[in-house]
C-alpha cells in the first residue's frame, strides 16, 4: 500500500463444506522483508570481499559494506602505537587516501575501548573536538573493534553516515561478522610482515658469516624458507639437537630434552621418523598434519620436514588448532 515491494512468506490451506466441497482458503502472510534485505547484504559483501586477499582486501570491504548497506562512509584501521592508522577509507564514493590519527574523544576511540560503540544520531555534538565528523557532516556512527586471536584490540571497523543508520541492529550484525574476517586478514598481514622482516634479519646475519660458519649457514638458510613457530633439529633417529620456540608461535609447545619420543605417542612418533627418512632419503619437503592430546585439550599441528644433510633435518612445528575451529 506505501508503494515498495515488500516480501512475504505465506501458508495457504483450502477450506471444505460438508460436503467436502472448497469453498475458500485459509492462510497467513508474513512479512520477511527485513530477513530478505539482510540475505542481499551479506550476500553482496561475501561475494565482493572473498574474491580479494592481501592488500586490496580492505578497501574491497569497505565499499561493499558502503554499498550494501547504503551510508555516507566505511573506515578500516589498524593499531600502530597509540594511534589509528587507515586501512581503507570509502567516502563520497571513493576510495580516500591514507592517514593516521590518535582515537582519543572520537567516536572510534569509544569503540575500542567498549568493543562496540553505536550513535543514533547528533554524533557531532557528542564528539564536538572530533574534526573529521564535521568534514563528513555525519549524524550517526557505528563501530566495532577488531580483535587478534588474544582478544586485544588491533583496529576497528566502523561506519558514517549523514542520516540515521537504518536498521541499525541488522548493522551491527552484519560489521560484527565481517569485522571477524577483518581482524583475521589484518593480523595474518602482519604476521607475514613481521616473517619478512625476520627473513631479510636472517639474511642479513648469513651474509655476514664466515666460511668457519657455513654449517650454521646452512641450518638459517633452511629456516628462512620456512616459517619460524618451533624449529627442531633433529637426527634420523628421532635423538633432539637443539630446538627454537619462536616467541611469536601460536600455543604452548612442551620442551624437549633429548628425543621426540619424549613429546610425542607411540604412533605419531613412528609417523614422524618415517616422515623425517623420507625427507633425508628423497631430499624432499615433507608436509602433514596431526593431532593429539596435550596437557588435557585436543591440538592440532602442521609439520614442515626439511632435510639439512645426509643425517639430520629440520622439523618445523606449528599448532593450527584456532585455524582449524575457524574453518569449522
Amino acid at each position: 500500500s506505501d508503494g515498495d515491494y515488500r516480501w512475504v512468506y505465506a501458508q495457504v490451506v483450502p477450506e471444505h463444506d460438508l460436503e467436502g466441497q472448497v469453498i475458500g482458503y485459509v492462510g497467513t502472510l508474513t512479512d520477511i522483508s527485513e530477513h530478505k534485505q539482510t540475505e542481499t547484504v551479506l550476500h553482496s559483501i561475501v561475494e565482493g570481499s572473498t574474491a580479494t586477499t592481501g592488500p586490496g582486501f580492505f578497501p574491497a570491504l569497505a565499499s561493499y559494506i558502503a554499498s550494501a548497506l547504503s551510508v555516507s562512509s566505511v573506515l578500516v584501521t589498524e593499531v600502530v602505537d597509540e594511534e589509528l592508522r587507515s586501512l581503507a577509507f570509502w567516502a563520497d564514493g571513493a576510495l580516500q587516501p591514507t592517514y593516521q590519527y590518535h582515537p582519543a574523544r572520537t567516536p572510534c576511540g569509544r569503540a575500542l575501548q567498549e568493543g562496540q560503540f553505536y550513535c543514533a544520531g547528533s554524533v557531532q555534538q557528542v564528539f564536538p573536538e572530533d574534526s573529521a565528523l564535521i568534514e563528513m557532516k555525519a549524524e550517526s556512527y557505528l563501530g566495532i573493534a577488531l580483535q587478534d586471536s588474544q582478544g586485544k584490540a588491533i583496529g576497528h571497523l566502523c561506519i558514517f553516515h549523514q542520516q540515521p543508520i537504518h536498521l541499525p541492529e541488522r548493522a551491527k550484525q552484519i560489521l560484527q561478522m565481517f569485522g571477524a574476517r577483518a581482524a583475521a586478514e589484518l593480523e595474518r598481514q602482519r604476521a607475514h610482515t613481521s616473517l619478512e622482516h625476520l627473513t631479510q634479519e636472517l639474511e642479513i646475519q648469513v651474509m655476514e658469516r664466515t666460511a668457519k660458519l657455513q654449517h650454521k649457514e646452512a641450518q638459517l638458510r633452511a629456516i628462512i624458507e620456512a616459517i619460524p613457530d618451533l624449529l627442531l633439529h633433529v637426527g634420523r633417529d628421532g635423538t633432539c639437537f637443539n630446538y627454537i620456540h619462536s616467541p611469536n608461535a601460536v600455543g604452548e609447545f612442551l620442551p624437549i630434552q633429548q628425543d621426540l619420543a619424549e613429546v610425542l605417542p607411540p604412533a605419531l612418533l613412528q609417523q614422524q621418523l618415517d616422515r623425517i627418512d623420507r625427507a633425508i632419503t628423497t631430499g624432499t619437503l615433507q608436509v602433514y598434519e596431526h593431532q593429539f592430546e596435550k596437557q588435557g585439550r585436543l591440538v592440532q599441528e602442521e609439520i614442515h620436514i626439511v632435510a639439512i644433510n645426509s643425517t639430520e633435518a629440520l622439523i618445523i612445528v606449528r599448532d593450527i588448532t584456532y585455524r582449524k575451529q575457524a574453518e569449522q
